[in-house]
């Protein structure tokens, strides 16, 4: 698989222009997509358990590398944020309570549009080509994935939860597109920076 990729590998990590934390978060995730990417895709014959489990968990590795990426942006690049893209970053929506005083609360963002600011947002940051295409076929398929996750998460009937192989094909080829897209992103920084792999 494409999994190779990690930022120690590409001696990012310890350099001070970055912050670990968010290497550490990076570096978590890959490892997760990789184990249970090899759950759906090294077996012929999977446990629907094993395979919801693995879908929900994928698709959630994708919101915690886009939440990465927009905090790496903002540490990159804070002083050049509108304010209201620190607080998209920052995942952060303003009301009144009933006393007139602001409060903030999370905000609800759908993951294709996180995911393209995120991809942008980075990208400005470290002065590199954003690598997300959208109109990529795979698009769709991540689009898509997104769907299956949530009714598995929030099944209405036992078909809910129901995973065909067409389903787990669409699911791998949408998280092959989002990891492809991370690994040619990093490269792509990594190169700026002048660091090579190891």
């Amino acid at each position: 698989m494409i999994f190779c990729l990690k930022r120690s590998d590409m001696t990012l990590r310890n350099n001070s222009r970055y912050d670990d934390s968010y290497m550490d978060l990076i570096d978590a995730i890959l490892d997760d997509f990789t184990f249970n990417l090899d759950s759906i895709t090294s077996k012929t014959d999977i446990s629907q358990s094993l395979a919801r489990s693995s879908v929900r968990n994928l698709i959630a590795c994708i919101e915690g590398s886009v939440y990465a990426m927009k905090c790496w942006a903002l540490d990159m690049n804070f002083d050049n944020l509108s304010p209201q893209e620190k607080d998209i970053i920052g995942e952060k929506v303003y009301y009144l309570d009933d006393n007139g005083e602001i409060k903030s609360q999370k905000a609800r963002i759908r993951i294709p549009p996180n995911m393209i600011f995120a991809f942008r947002i980075l990208s400005q940051a470290e002065g590199v080509d954003n690598p997300l295409i959208t109109s990529d076929h795979r698009w769709d398929s991540l689009k898509t994935a997104i769907k299956i996750r949530n009714r598995l998460v929030h099944p209405k009937s036992a078909e809910d939860l129901t995973l065909t192989s067409k389903d787990l094909v669409l699911v791998v080829d949408a998280i092959q597109f989002f990891t492809g897209n991370l690994v040619n992103i990093m490269t792509s920084i990594a190169k700026k920076q002048g660091i090579s792999n190891t």
